[in-house]
């Protein structure tokens, strides 16, 4: 959508920006300055582009072109990169007092309430008297060891939550553990109260807060054209975050007034308590500071912790000598007691060298905190103006190969003659947490954190990789985070060519409205359109959701322009009828797409086929011989297999109170039937890489392509970097495909007689009736890779969704298949048609969720006309299923899930008899997995009610589930469904 709305305002922006680059221009020839290097910068952005998604790799690259100091301008901003440690150790040192203050970002500045913190704040008296406070009373020693109980107390817990792994074949979620570990820590530490005890939506709080500080603000580089932060939603998304925060800031400080008001002075002062204390005592403090303040040690405290230790296990697993080395310190020295104390830590010298080494390699804050120069100074000869932004990469600095003998090699035995074990950066060749001024004010208590978590999982535990995984397996990819933002690329490209563009474009514009002008057809009625983009800008993130509420303003039919593109979209039953069987025929065929085209091998497949020979014969394959009833049945043992293995998964969690991840759990099992049948190997057997090439080509189905909407600027896919990922989506893809078919080839020349899959019967047909090609075979794979695979997931998550929200409905169906089963232990598939509520579950979900919300587009063959509107030929058709199953004229009370409302309906198998439910589609272009689907719903739905009794994380109520649905081809739950599951009693073990 930042995208969209940018090239919607291409002409205003140009002539915001014209004047601006001519001044800047203007400027830099003006200036007598020696600069440091400056690397090739573009119109408008500067050397934006040239971040990259993780600065510090593409800045080290960088620096290797144009040394250890270079000057950037980042949109309107001057900024020098420092990449090595003797030019750290000049602005950190020598010129520490220069350039000790920050440069204002637009998420930094609201979530820490105008830069009343510590880590954000400017340079100045404030900032000083909260820094002296947070040395003195929140920090200092004496406070850190008073803290020791709490460390050691969560660090045992969480050992615990862990041993219930033990001996089992799951793999425990390392990364949520810690995470969750350090975050109680940190609550317990500041606000008096567990993580648990605030609940899973301090996570969801933490997570969005995190985001939006590592999200990319376009007022903090081209402040001229700052309100289009709010066309991206970006400062929407930022204000609601800020109410989030501050919200639980102030029930916190309440609790706190309330104790001290009761005077319920027994328990230990929390952070909370200091601050409140200094604020009366010393009047200086402010309520927003107190906020401020507790900011940084949300973010901080909860975040960096848990990365460092996530990081250090991760290479311990690469390198399985390091581990060994430092288990057997760890355990020797601590023997038999059960856990390692903090108290032992000071004698675990190889550990501690672990822990600089990760901290070498993967420092959490790798650009630290960006900080700003107070006046004009000079390093190394080059001059560096006031209000320039310093960024520090003590990523590359930690791998300078100037410095480090072998940098990219995990070696912590390179610190064990080091004295300086405690991280204070003496020659600024490592440093994690900054030097100066602006060092982080945490540090010890990082680090203490850090060692008595890694200390005890090494001494706990014996920790192997999941079954079939090698540590050349272990992925190093790193995210994006808090300290400097993942620029949209996209974004930033399309502002740099703003001048080509418009000079391409405003040709196009003439030539648009001139045709426009000159149409006699009575077209359906059309909201206002920008120049350019027509309605794109109204599709919103869930086009869905926005085009519904469009159709009640503008009526069931409306006519948009997306881009070039003429667009009906369809919102009522009656209007999905005329379309779906009055004129199937008429607009039976698809738009091009470039995702779907690239992905199904040019539309050689059933789902995106322009309708032609080719697709009727496809079509007629897959019902006769793919999908026919008989082949659906064959596959039953499959579908039953699969749902008692996860099943068993679940039941590994039942009566701990480690909640289940269900959209994990659902996600996998769907994706193994799908293999299982199509490709004949289970999804355990294709191993990960399954999931990340599903992932991902979802991901590209959903994408935007700048080509699909203006042609004339297709180039532009190139340069968002959208294009080359769908090649690379593709490549992988197609080695997939081709390694299942070359199996299946060589299976058949040994003559293997195991059971047909959906391969075998594509290359048996290819064999004898000539005519299928093997794009045609991978396109079908394709079909049934994504829609196998995700929208049965996705439909059995909404359900247990909103059965959660609704217990009373999870009781009804919960009855009636336990009644039904009784205690033979499982649903079997011919339990099924005798349980009739639950397909009124099913079907009720459906109409609330479709997965696909606006069905697959349809393509006009020929004009023709409904409700007396034209509608061309070669116009693009959306259906709203999403809208029309919400539709208030035909359904009551529309939002609420009541299944009984399909009771007395014979239409149980979603035929779509009267269109006012149509998850599938209709007429020649309806889903053909549809009744496969829907069986492989069914049984894994009914299982889960059978097998396992439901309740939400502790201190998590049913208003508290996040009902948000991520964008997508197939619209998923945005947040995954975790729930505590507790084994049925009647259920035989």
């Amino acid at each position: 959508m930042a995208l969209l709305h940018m090239i919607a305002s291409l002409p205003f922006v140009v002539l915001l920006l014209l004047p601006l680059l001519l001044l800047t221009r203007r400027k830099e020839g003006s200036t007598s300055l020696k600069l440091p290097p400056v690397p090739p910068k573009l119109p408008v952005i500067g050397n934006l582009h040239q971040l990259g998604r993780l600065p510090h790799h593409s800045l080290s690259r960088l620096s290797q072109r144009y040394g250890p100091l270079m000057y950037l301008k980042l949109g309107h901003e001057p900024t020098v990169v420092v990449s090595s440690a003797n030019m750290a150790q000049e602005i950190l040192k020598t010129h520490d007092l220069e350039c000790c203050s920050r440069q204002p970002r637009t998420s930094h500045t609201k979530l820490s309430y105008g830069c009343s913190d510590i880590a954000f704040a400017v340079y100045g008296g404030p900032w000083r008297e909260l820094r002296r406070i947070s040395i003195i009373e929140l920090f200092s020693a004496k406070k850190i060891a008073s803290f020791r109980s709490i460390r050691e107390e969560e660090v045992e817990r969480t050992m615990s939550s862990i041993s219930s792994y033990s001996s089992s074949s799951l793999p425990v979620d390392l990364s949520k553990e810690l995470i969750a570990l350090t975050s109680t820590i940190t609550c317990r530490m500041a606000f008096g109260r567990s993580y648990h005890d605030v609940g899973s939506r301090f996570q969801i709080i933490l997570n969005e807060a995190q985001a939006v500080l590592g999200g990319f603000f376009i007022a903090d580089y081209l402040p001229i054209i700052g309100w289009a932060d709010w066309l991206t939603g970006m400062r929407a998304r930022l204000e609601k975050n800020f109410i989030d925060l501050d919200r639980f800031y102030q029930q916190v400080l309440d609790e706190h007034l309330d104790r001290a008001q009761q005077q319920q002075r027994d328990s230990s002062e929390d952070l909370v308590d200091i601050l409140l204390r200094m604020q009366k005592d010393e009047k200086s403090l402010t309520t927003d500071q107190i906020k401020g303040v507790l900011m940084n040690v949300f973010i901080g405290g909860s975040d960096t912790s848990s990365a460092t230790t996530g990081w250090a296990m991760t290479e311990l697993m690469r390198h399985p000598q390091a581990m060994e080395k430092a288990q057997e310190e760890v355990r020797s020295l601590v023997g038999s007691k059960g856990k390692v104390e903090e108290s032992d830590i000071d004698q675990l010298h190889y550990l501690k060298c672990v822990v600089k080494e990760t901290m070498r390699l993967h420092p959490v804050v790798p650009m630290l905190i960006p900080r700003t120069t107070l006046q004009h100074f000079k390093i190394n000869g080059y001059d560096v103006p006031p209000n320039t932004t310093i960024l520090i990469n003590a990523w590359a600095i930690g791998r300078d190969g100037s410095y480090w003998e072998s940098p990219e090699v995990f070696k912590p035995e390179r610190f064990m003659n080091s004295t300086d074990l405690e991280f204070a950066g003496k020659d600024f060749n490592m440093i994690p947490f900054g030097e100066g001024r602006r060092i982080c004010p945490g540090k010890n208590l990082g680090i203490k954190t850090v060692e008595i978590m890694l200390a005890n999982l090494l001494y706990s535990f014996d920790w192997e990789l999941p079954t079939g995984t090698t540590k050349e397996d272990i992925d190093m990819d790193e995210a994006p985070g808090v300290t400097h933002p993942e620029v949209s690329m996209a974004l930033l490209r399309m502002i740099a060519s703003l001048p080509f563009v418009v000079l391409l474009l405003l040709p196009l514009l003439l030539l648009t409205r001139r045709k426009e002008s000159s149409t006699s057809l009575k077209l359906p009625p059309a909201p206002p359109r920008l120049p350019l983009i027509g309605n794109l800008h109204q599709l919103g993130i869930l086009p869905h959701h926005s085009l519904s509420r469009l159709s009640q303003r503008y009526g069931p039919l409306m006519y948009l322009k997306l881009g070039h593109k003429p667009t009906i979209v369809v919102s009522s039953a009656n209007m999905a009828q005329e379309i779906l069987q009055t004129h199937d025929l008429e607009c039976c065929s698809r738009p091009s797409r470039t995702s779907y085209t690239k992905l199904s091998y040019g539309c050689s497949d059933i789902a995106f086929a322009a309708y032609g020979g080719p697709w009727r014969e496809l079509r007629r394959i897959s019902i006769i011989e793919l999908l026919s009833a008989k082949k659906v049945a064959s596959f039953r043992s499959i579908r039953e297999e699969e749902v008692e293995r996860t099943v068993n998964s679940i039941s590994s969690y039942s009566g701990s109170s480690l909640p289940v991840d269900l959209s994990k759990e659902l996600i996998t099992l769907t994706s193994t039937i799908t293999c299982r049948m199509a490709y004949g190997r289970s999804y355990h057997d294709v191993g990960g890489r399954f999931q990340m090439i599903l992932n991902e080509v979802e991901a590209m189905f959903g994408g935007f392509f700048i080509a699909d909407y203006l042609p004339i600027i297709g180039w532009a896919d190139w340069i968002t970097g959208m294009r080359a990922r769908l090649e690379k989506s593709f490549v992988d893809l197609d080695r997939f495909f081709q390694r299942v078919l070359d199996e299946h080839l060589d299976r058949v020349q040994q003559q293997h007689d195991s059971g047909e899959d959906l391969v075998d019967i594509l290359l048996r047909m290819q064999k004898d009736e000539k005519s299928l090609t093997t794009d045609q075979i991978k396109g079908v794979l394709m079909n049934v890779f994504i829609g196998g695979s995700e929208t049965s997931s996705a439909t059995v998550i909404w359900a247990m969704t909103e059965l959660m929200r609704h217990p009373q409905v999870m009781r009804k169906a919960q009855e009636e298949v336990r009644s039904l089963v009784g205690r033979k232990g499982k649903v079997e598939e011919s339990d099924i048609d005798q349980l009739r509520y639950l397909k009124c579950v099913v079907k009720e979900t459906m109409r609330l969720h479709p997965v696909v919300p606006m069905l697959i587009p349809r393509a006009t063959l020929q004009h023709f006309k409904i409700n007396n509107y034209d509608v061309p030929s070669n116009t693009t058709i959306l259906i709203n299923a999403w809208a029309i199953g919400r539709d208030a004229s035909y359904w009551e009370s529309p939002e609420v899930l009541k299944p009984e409302r399909f009771m007395n309906s014979s239409d149980v198998e979603f035929a779509g008899k009267d269109f006012n439910s149509i998850p599938f589609g209709e007429g020649r272009r309806i889903c053909p997995g549809k009744h496969l689907g829907i069986k492989t719903i069914e049984i894994m739905l009914a299982n889960l009610l059978y097998s396992f009794d439901w309740e939400l994380p502790t201190g998590m109520t049913k208003e508290d589930i996040n009902m948000d649905e991520a964008p997508g081809i197939t619209v998923h739950k945005r947040h995954a469904l975790r729930l505590l599951a507790t084994k049925y009693s009647g259920v035989y073990s």
